[in-house]
């Protein structure tokens, strides 16, 4: 029934829109340029795919499913600490354990929606510096075997995931901001 009174509503709302721009009562909207056609394409393209990739889970399987992720990020991160003079070891683990947290929040949330919202805008560069920390991390700690780059870029990961969740606090990022140069300023005194 409701999809019925959506249907007519719709066509009544398209008919009104057209007569309107015939009288002259409202101005046709520009056609769409190549290049917003061609975003809205891939837009369109990327989430018929990864609703075909990102299945639905019942509320349990989800509970259980971040449960074990987080646990398994947490447990890799701490058993990490223990190898930090071996930059191979430790950057697997500190990495994996990382990704393993990253997981068991789209088990809440829902990958789909985790990966959407990981590309908002307002947090689309701190995913780009956590995720490029992640790969860098591996970089130093795998093929350069580096351990004062590796903690280095650990640093920078970290620094990285407390900005991108900071962006998910309402305000946070700007009260951290407000806060910070608080301190600077209590510390100039």
């Amino acid at each position: 029934m409701d999809i019925v009174v959506s249907n007519i509503t719709d066509s009544v709302k398209a008919k009104y829109s057209q007569v309107a721009q015939a009288v002259g009562l409202e101005e046709k909207p520009p056609p769409p340029t190549c290049m917003e056609q061609c975003c809205d394409f891939f837009k369109q393209e990327a989430d018929n795919a990864l609703e075909d990739y990102c299945p639905s889970l019942t509320w349990t399987q989800r509970i259980w499913g971040f449960i074990i992720a987080f646990c398994a990020g947490w447990v890799l991160s701490v058993v990490s600490c223990f190898f930090l003079l071996i930059p191979r070891t430790f950057a697997i683990l500190y990495t994996f354990g990382n990704v393993c947290s990253l997981l068991s929040t789209g088990f809440i949330f829902g990958f789909c929606n985790q990966l959407k919202s990981m590309c908002a805008p307002v947090r689309i560069v701190a995913t780009f510096v956590y995720l490029a920390a992640m790969a860098l991390t591996l970089y130093a700690g795998l093929a350069l075997q580096n351990t004062l780059l590796t903690i280095v870029m650990v640093v920078v990961q970290a620094c990285a995931l407390f900005w991108w969740t900071l962006s998910y606090i309402p305000f946070g990022r700007s009260l951290f901001q407000t806060c910070l140069l608080g301190c600077c300023n209590f510390c100039e005194i």
